[in-house]
């Protein structure tokens, strides 16, 4: 069974939660992606934690700073950016082709 702090929570989850506080960064989860504030992941992002006998995900965590966030937020933007100016530009080929 899990660990138990005085809060109830799993100590893994704790620990992320003090490491995340104490660097000023926040806790990613690689699996969804997301990222939460400590105060965040107390309160919602720690039910993606599980642990079953010595199996656990804790690996699947993260502390990052903030920018990182908006780093690789930024670079999905730019490639869906991209992505569509393609569309963009296939569609207008496209039109003039129909015009012929």
């Amino acid at each position: 069974m899990w660990g138990k702090e005085e809060n109830g929570l799993p100590t893994n989850v704790y620990a992320l939660y003090r490491g995340a506080k104490s660097s000023k960064c926040w806790i990613y989860h690689r699996e969804t992606k997301k990222y939460f504030t400590p105060e965040e992941f107390l309160s919602e992002g720690y039910k993606l934690y599980f642990e079953a006998g010595k199996r656990n995900n804790y690996e699947d965590f993260a502390l990052k700073k903030p920018m990182a966030a908006i780093k690789e937020r930024a670079s999905w933007v730019a490639i869906a950016n991209r992505e569509l100016q393609d569309i963009l530009d296939k569609m207008e080929r496209y039109r003039e082709e129909l015009k012929k």
